[in-house]
């Protein structure tokens, strides 16, 4: 597909950009959360749901790197099979499908080797979403895995971890660009799940629905990582930002 996410039609531009500093309005019902690079090679910038004090950093190594698609939060693995490189909110959650989330996180995987990659909403924290390609957790985003053979971005969905993940080929080949990742919660049970390029162009746009979803009021984290899964090499990945927001009826 060629058409573009930021078309009005399609979705608000202002989910595109930095929250209510940047001057876009927010509906008086809604919640929001972001968390970004920020000023702190360490940690990222949280703010909102998503303030400081819960956002969860782990890795081996993290730096502020600036490329044309912006400020990203760099983040290496250690070179063992298991070493984790990712960034979420705390594990508590606070987002629901029943409050109707609106999310974008901005990604680059930097390379396509020797990984397991997701970006999403999930039950469990962000190291359980990739310590294995069918996590014991619910969770619904965006995965691709060399250990399962995938050439491809998958849409991946489970209610609970009991074994019935369910996957969705997005026919779009996996690369070492920068994309958005966004999962539209039409209702509390139905999430349209779009990845674009940097620019904004739709690679893949499904809708995910039915039973496999988490249940519409488990509060789910919002992650994205990767863990290494070949031994001698560290792996990176690049956080750009990542916004959540709740619109409840």
């Amino acid at each position: 597909m060629t058409q573009s996410i930021l078309m009005p039609s399609l979705v608000p531009l202002s989910i595109l950009q930095p929250g209510p500093s940047s001057g876009n309005p927010r509906s008086i019902s809604e919640q929001w959360g972001r968390f970004s690079a920020g000023d702190d090679a360490t940690q990222p910038y949280g703010q909102g749901m998503f303030d400081s004090g819960n956002v969860v950093a782990d890795d081996n190594g993290s730096a502020l790197v600036a490329s044309a698609d912006g400020l990203s939060f760099q983040q290496t693995t250690g070179v063992a099979l298991g070493s984790n490189a990712l960034v979420a909110s705390a594990a508590s959650g606070s987002v629901p499908l029943v409050a109707r989330p609106f999310v974008v996180v901005k990604f680059n995987l930097n390379a396509t080797t020797n990984r397991r990659f997701f970006a999403g909403l999930s039950q469990g924290s962000g190291a359980t979403m990739v310590s294995a390609d069918a996590p014991a957790t619910g969770y619904v985003g965006l995965q691709y895995s060399t250990s399962r053979g995938d050439a491809n971005w998958q849409w991946a969905q489970d209610q609970n971890g009991g074994g019935a993940q369910v996957l969705t080929n997005s026919g779009v080949a996996v690369d070492a660009l920068a994309h958005y990742l966004i999962l539209n919660a039409t209702t509390s049970s139905t999430i349209v799940a779009t990845i674009t390029t940097a620019a904004g162009v739709i690679l893949d746009q499904r809708t995910l629905s039915g039973a496999s979803l988490p249940g519409s009021t488990t509060l789910l984290i919002l992650s994205s990582g990767l863990e290494n899964r070949t031994a001698g090499t560290a792996r990176s990945v690049d956080f750009f930002w990542a916004e959540a927001r709740l619109r409840p009826a």
